[in-house]
């Protein structure tokens, strides 16, 4: 966009010769000495042409870094399209992307979209963003992941959830982007391994007029034991702790890494989105990390995916929790 067109500079310039030329007049006219005359027409003269000089020097100026600003803006708009394109079987994960830029800008992804983006500087990062209509900043700093994770663990003690080994030492959490493009199993963690006659809330459906569990996964247990020891439930018992049994059963005392990585994932998820669930039945709604496009196909995908909810954990300041 131009300050200034040719013909509006020319203008201007002619304006300012004319004014010129009527202090010139003023001076002749309001002085008899001649000397004087010419000594004050000499010196407007001189200071009206500086500010011409000056306007016109200003003018270009200003349109040449227009000119170079609106280029720079093309140049990297087109840069950002090419990237869109490049990537568009992937763009679904671009949330992610941005997750993965927080946690380790350097780290070697095995998704190319991962790595594509972090490549990006900042100023192409935010122009793709713009560009896919996502108003979300770029995430800078990282501290909120171990302060996720801190509180994830205040939780735990708090309500005496159990051993919390796997969780407490964040190595077999963070180990989880370690194992890269590895498929990830999501059906693990949804595992009905826990009772659903626990506290005497129903769950259960009959089978020959006799009941028959269907089983909990560890985040409806997880709530329903929340909802018991809150209550003061006399059902809650040291037997019932939802970390003890999902340790007993898992046998995760002797499981490998991955198991670890798995399970600590799932965890850390369920007790934030109830930290979560807290904050808004109190009236505080969190603007929740956006969701994208995007499938859990990767231990890679599934960590970052966790890394997301913490985030949206990090936005949750204040109260008991």
């Amino acid at each position: 966009m131009k300050i200034f067109s040719k013909k509006q500079t020319i203008y201007i310039s002619i304006c300012c010769f004319l004014i010129a030329s009527i202090f010139i007049a003023t001076a002749f006219l309001i002085n008899d000495d001649y000397v004087a005359r010419f000594s004050l027409a000499a010196s407007l003269v001189v200071g009206v042409g500086s500010l011409m000089m000056s306007f016109l020097a200003l003018t270009i100026s200003i349109q040449t870094f227009v000119r170079e600003n609106k280029k720079e803006r093309e140049e990297l708009e087109n840069k950002a399209n090419n990237f869109i394109i490049e990537n568009n079987d992937e763009i679904g994960y671009i949330p992610l992307c941005l997750i993965a830029s927080s946690f380790n800008r350097q780290w070697s992804y095995k998704r190319k979209i991962y790595s594509s983006f972090n490549k990006l500087n900042n100023s192409l990062q935010k122009e793709v963003l713009r560009l896919l209509n996502y108003n979300d900043e770029l995430i800078t700093k990282n501290a909120w992941i171990d302060g996720g994770i801190i509180r994830v663990n205040k939780f735990i003690n708090k309500f005496q959830l159990g051993n919390n080994f796997f969780v407490e030492k964040t190595k077999y959490y963070k180990n989880a982007v370690k194992f890269g493009n590895k498929k990830y199993k999501e059906n693990v963690e949804y595992k009905r391994i826990f009772s659903s006659m626990s506290f005497g809330l129903p769950s259960i459906t009959f089978i020959n007029n006799e009941p028959y569990d269907n089983g909990l996964d560890f985040f409806d247990y997880l709530k329903r034991y929340i909802h018991a020891e809150i209550n003061s439930d006399p059902k809650v018992k040291v037997s019932s702790r939802p970390l003890d049994i999902l340790i007993s059963q898992e046998n995760l005392l002797e499981a490998d890494d991955e198991s670890l990585c798995v399970w600590s994932m799932c965890v850390i998820d369920s007790i934030a989105e109830m930290i979560i669930e807290k904050y808004k039945y109190d009236g505080f709604e969190p603007n929740r990390f956006p969701s994208g496009n995007y499938e859990i196909v990767t231990f890679e995908d599934r960590f970052l995916h966790s890394l997301s909810i913490l985030f949206d954990l990090s936005k949750c300041i204040g109260g008991e929790l």
